[in-house]
């Protein structure tokens, strides 16, 4: 074990070699200074190869991203063609453009006191966007001096 050990082991290492619990390594090595340096060493290389990993895995996500999105930005010129002139459509998009909230990027917030409105933002939503009533949260707020 102590030759393993100088020759740069983990504690992992040798007891997969020699059936040795890491506790019993431990506690024969923890006043070693030889096998402190190891440690730090060990430490430093895991650190290096952790950092080369997720630098690669980072690399990975970011190419898988850009290609998700280049698929959803040629699927969504494909739609846009589709839908380019459906009065329903347009009408969605005129009312997301000035009624609806363009800081959430996980919602559509549309916000209009005219009950004609809230039904063409519905339609929309349920027609063109494909949403389902489970999806879609109205919320109500009322005024003493609306009108009823």
């Amino acid at each position: 074990a102590v030759n393993l050990r100088k020759n740069g082991k983990s504690y992992s290492e040798i007891q997969e070699i020699l059936s040795i619990p890491k506790t019993t390594l431990s506690d024969w090595f923890k006043n070693e200074s030889w096998s402190k340096d190891i440690s730090v060493f060990l430490n430093e290389k895991s650190k290096k190869v952790s950092t080369v990993r997720l630098l690669k895995l980072n690399s990975e996500k970011k190419a898988h991203l850009q290609k998700l999105y280049a698929e959803a930005r040629l699927e969504a010129a494909e739609e846009f063609k589709m839908l380019k002139n459906d009065p329903l459509f347009i009408s969605g998009m005129m009312l997301y453009w000035g009624e609806g909230d363009k800081v959430s990027l996980h919602q559509v917030k549309i916000s209009n006191s005219d009950p004609e409105m809230i039904k063409i933002a519905l339609h929309f939503l349920y027609k063109i966007c494909g949403s389902s009533s489970d999806r879609i949260w109205l919320g109500l707020l009322l005024y003493p001096d609306s009108k009823s």
